[in-house]
């Protein structure tokens, strides 16, 4: 009996030293090991690279939009403002990847407000050089936004500007085309974020090219 025991614990003993010996099968241990991680690094590169081209093409819309609209030397209709903004689809594929992924319609799938403001010395007599101004709107047209108010914009940091503020190194004579755009990015891999899409809100600025100022058909009172 202790003889067989003694067998059966020498061949163990063999068997464990033999299997430690082994190097077969180490290199797809580590693969298993590693492979997780390189996925979810490739898939984070991928992310990453989308998450910036969209961002990229968020500025792209807005300012290629108010170049277009600074380039109208007549009043505009509030139908050709329509197929401004519409045409934001045409130049960001990702509005219409969004509106598919998400069910909506285009013009649900992104944001964007088209206004003309106005700056008016806030005395008559200044030099040009010299003057201090306001800001105030001349019209405003949205596409599943919100529009600038009516009257005067308050001026503020490049950094805190909204929907009723303006940054203050824009002041100056004459008018402005401001754009604002907001458009949404639907993360590639499939945990999403917990808020929803990214969301990236873009304002370009351009001075009219053919007329001292912008108008609508649609004018605030004044103008």
């Amino acid at each position: 009996m202790l003889t067989a025991l003694r067998r059966l614990t020498q061949a163990s003993r063999r068997f464990t030293l033999s299997f430690a010996k082994r190097s077969d099968g180490v290199s797809a241990v580590e693969f298993g090991l590693v492979a997780p991680v390189l996925v979810l690094m490739f898939l984070g590169v991928l992310e990453l690279s989308g998450t910036i081209t969209a961002s990229n093409r968020a500025t792209f819309v807005a300012d290629a939009v108010a170049e277009m609209v600074s380039r109208v030397d007549h009043t505009v209709t509030n139908d050709e403002l329509d197929s401004f903004a519409i045409s934001s689809a045409l130049i960001d594929p990702d509005i219409v990847k969004y509106a598919r992924l998400e069910n909506k319609k285009i013009d649900k799938a992104f944001k964007i407000t088209i206004s003309s403001v106005q700056f008016e010395p806030k005395i008559l007599t200044c030099l040009l050089l010299g003057c201090e101004y306001d800001a105030k709107v001349v019209f405003s047209y949205t596409m599943n936004g919100t529009k600038r108010a009516c009257g005067k914009l308050t001026p503020a940091a490049a950094e805190s500007q909204t929907l009723t503020t303006l940054p203050t190194d824009v002041y100056g004579p004459g008018s402005l085309v401001i754009v604002d755009v907001e458009t949404y990015y639907t993360p590639i891999m499939p945990v999403r974020f917990k808020s929803g899409p990214a969301t990236f809100k873009r304002t370009s600025y351009f001075r009219p090219r053919y007329v001292s100022r912008v108008n609508s058909d649609k004018n605030c009172s004044g103008y």
